[in-house]
C-alpha cells in the first residue's frame, strides 16, 4: 500500500489488536496521537468537501461536468468542493469537534492578523491526497474559474504538516497500487487531473507529484511495486526541462526510468480524452526517451544551442565532463557500463575515453550536467549582507530582469566559478522556474524566496522597485557586475601564476611568465573597455 514501515507496523498492530511497546527514546520522540488527530480532521474534511460538492452551486457542478468528471470518478477519488466563504469548514470541523490546534495543524484552516480563524481553501474543486488506502494526508484544490470570488494561483496544496510532505507524497498512489504490480509499470504525471483523467480512460497505473519535483523518496515509494516508471510529461519546454531534472533522482535508484513527451498542445487529461479507450495503446505508441538523453538535450540547449555540433569544444568539453562526473557516481558496474555505451552513442566518443574522464569527476569546471529540482526543502542559504557586494548586486538584477540574465550567467562558466555558492545556487533555482506558466512561477517564487529568508524577500521588492523607476540602469549595473567579476577573475588567476612562478624555474617558468603577461594585457584591455 506504499506505507512507510512504522506506518505499515502502526496499522497492522492496529488491525490485529496487538499493543505497541515504545522505548522510552522513542516515547519522547513519538507525535503518533498528533498524526491521528490529523487524519481524522482530514477525513472529516474531505466528507464535508464531498458533501458539498453533491449540493454545490449550477457554476460548480457545469465546471465538473465540462472537466468529464462523472459521479462514479468523483466516487472513486473523494472528489469534494470547498464552499466559497470564509468559515464554512470551520463550523464543520467545531461542529466534529475537531479542536483549533489540530485543524490549524492539519493546514486546514489558518490565522488572519487578527487572530481570526478562516478556511485554507474556498471555492475549489478539492482533491484528497492518500497517503496510503486508509489515511488521508493532505488535498489539493483547484481553481474553479467563474466563481465570483475566484482569486489566488490556479493550484492551490496543503502546505508541510506532520502528515503531509509533499517531497515524499504522490497522489492516486492507494488507487494504483492493484495495477501497479500487476503491470511492473507506473506512468508518473504531473497533475491530478491528469491522473484521474487516465483512469477514466482505463489506465489505473498512474501518479502525480503534488506540485514538486520528482524525489528520491518518490521513487524509493515506488520501487517497491514496480520495475519501471514511465514519466509522461508534455512535449512543451517546461515539460522537456522536467524531464532533465529527473535524471538526477533516479541516479542508484534501483529502478528504470524513461520519459514519453505528448503530442504538442496536449497534457495526459486530454490525450486521455482523445483516444478514449485506445488510450493504452495510443501511449505504448510515443517514443520513449532515455532520462540521460533528456538531460544532455537540456544542458545543450542551456547553452543557446539546438546541437553538440554548435557548441565550441571548451564549452562542450565541460558538458561531457559534467556528465562523466555524474556517470561516475553510479555504483552499480553493469548499469554504470550501460549508461557510458548511450553517452559514448550521444556524444560520438569511445566509451574508453569517457571512462577515462569518469576519474576527473572533481573537475571545477564539470558543472553544466547539474541543475537542482525545484524542491527547496534542502535549500543552501545566508543572509544577503553576508555575501560579496558584487553578489548582492547582480542578484538585484537576477530578480528584476529573470528572463534575460539567468541564461546567460549560467551559460557563463568563468562568471559562475566567480560566484557565491549561495548566489550561484539561487540563479539556479531561478532559471529552473522560468519555463513554468506565469501563475506557477509566482507561487513557487513566493515558496523560493520564503526558502530564503525576509532579507531576500526585501531585496526582491527593491529590485522590483528599482525595475519601476529605471530599468535600463539595472541592465547597466548587470554590465559592471559582469565587469567587476571579470576582473576579479582576472586578479585571482594573476595571484596564483605569481605564486607558481615562485616555485617554478627554466622552461615552465618562462611559459607561465607568458602566461602572466598575457593576463596583464587582458586587465587593461577590460579596464579599458569598462572605464
Amino acid at each position: 500500500q506504499g506505507m512507510s514501515f512504522p506506518d505499515a507496523v502502526e496499522y497492522l498492530a492496529t488491525r490485529f489488536g496487538i499493543a505497541i511497546r515504545r522505548s522510552k527514546e522513542t516515547k519522547k520522540k513519538d507525535n503518533s496521537s498528533l498524526k491521528k488527530d490529523i487524519y481524522r480532521a482530514n477525513e472529516v474534511s474531505c466528507a464535508f468537501f464531498e458533501r458539498s460538492l453533491r449540493q454545490a452551486p449550477a457554476a460548480v457542478k457545469a465546471y465538473v461536468q465540462r472537466r468529464g468528471l462523472d459521479d462514479d470518478c468523483c466516487k472513486r477519488f473523494s472528489i469534494g468542493y470547498a464552499p466559497q466563504g470564509w468559515h464554512a469548514l470551520e463550523q464543520e470541523l467545531k461542529k466534529e469537534g475537531i479542536k483549533e490546534e489540530i485543524a490549524l495543524a492539519a493546514g486546514l484552516l489558518r490565522r488572519n492578523s487578527k487572530g481570526g480563524l478562516y478556511d485554507m481553501f474556498r471555492g475549489r474543486l478539492l482533491f484528497p491526497i492518500f497517503q496510503d488506502a486508509r489515511h488521508i494526508c493532505g488535498f489539493g484544490g483547484r481553481e474553479i474559474p467563474g466563481l465570483d470570488d475566484s482569486s489566488g494561483p490556479k493550484y492551490l496544496n496543503t502546505g508541510e504538516t506532520p502528515v503531509y510532505h509533499k517531497s515524499k507524497v504522490l497522489f492516486g498512489l492507494s488507487h494504483a497500487t492493484k495495477a501497479m504490480r500487476e503491470s511492473r509499470t507506473v506512468y508518473l504525471v504531473e497533475g491530478y487531473m491528469d491522473v484521474i483523467g487516465l483512469a477514466q480512460a482505463g489506465i489505473d497505473n498512474v501518479v502525480a507529484t503534488c506540485g514538486t519535483a520528482l524525489t528520491h523518496d518518490h521513487i524509493n515509494r515506488l520501487k517497491h511495486a514496480v520495475d519501471r516508471v514511465v514519466l509522461l510529461f508534455d512535449g512543451d519546454a517546461a515539460g522537456r526541462k522536467a524531464s532533465a531534472r529527473s535524471f538526477d533522482s533516479f541516479l542508484n535508484a534501483g529502478i528504470d526510468g524513461s520519459v514519453q513527451f505528448l503530442p504538442e498542445g496536449e497534457d495526459p487529461d486530454s490525450f486521455a480524452k482523445t483516444h478514449g479507450s485506445h488510450t493504452q495503446s495510443a501511449l505504448e505508441a510515443l517514443e520513449k526517451h532515455s532520462l540521460l538523453s533528456c538531460a544532455v538535450r537540456d544542458a545543450i540547449e542551456r547553452f543557446g544551442v539546438q546541437s553538440l555540433g554548435d557548441l565550441g569544444s571548451a564549452t562542450k568539453a565541460r558538458l561531457v565532463s559534467g556528465l562523466c562526473t555524474k556517470i561516475a557516481l553510479v555504483e552499480n558496474q553493469i548499469e554504470r557500463k550501460e549508461m557510458l555505451r548511450e553517452a559514448s552513442s550521444l556524444f560520438m566518443y569511445t566509451e574508453a575515453e569517457l571512462e577515462a574522464l569518469m576519474g576527473d569527476a572533481s573537475a571545477p569546471d564539470s558543472s553544466p550536467m547539474h541543475e537542482p529540482p525545484i524542491s527547496t526543502s534542502d535549500v543552501s542559504t545566508c543572509a544577503i549582507k553576508e555575501l560579496p557586494g558584487v553578489d548582492r548586486e547582480l542578484l538585484l538584477v537576477i530578480m528584476a530582469l529573470r528572463d534575460e540574465v539567468t541564461g546567460s550567467i549560467l551559460s557563463n562558466g568563468d562568471m559562475c566559478r566567480e560566484l557565491h555558492d549561495v548566489t550561484r545556487g539561487f540563479v539556479e533555482r531561478i532559471h529552473e522556474l522560468l519555463g513554468l506558466s506565469e501563475e506557477e512561477k509566482k507561487e513557487a517564487i513566493k515558496e523560493l524566496l520564503k526558502d530564503y529568508g525576509p532579507d531576500w524577500i526585501a531585496h526582491w521588492k527593491r529590485a522590483h522597485a528599482m525595475r519601476r523607476q529605471d530599468e535600463q540602469a539595472l541592465r547597466t549595473l548587470f554590465e559592471d557586475c559582469r565587469s567587476n567579476m571579470n576582473h576579479k577573475r582576472i586578479d585571482r588567476l594573476i595571484k596564483e601564476l605569481q605564486s607558481r612562478i615562485a616555485e617554478t624555474s627554466g622552461d615552465e617558468q618562462a611559459r607561465l611568465s607568458n602566461r602572466l603577461l598575457s593576463l596583464v594585457n587582458e586587465k587593461k584591455q577590460s579596464q579599458k573597455a569598462s572605464a
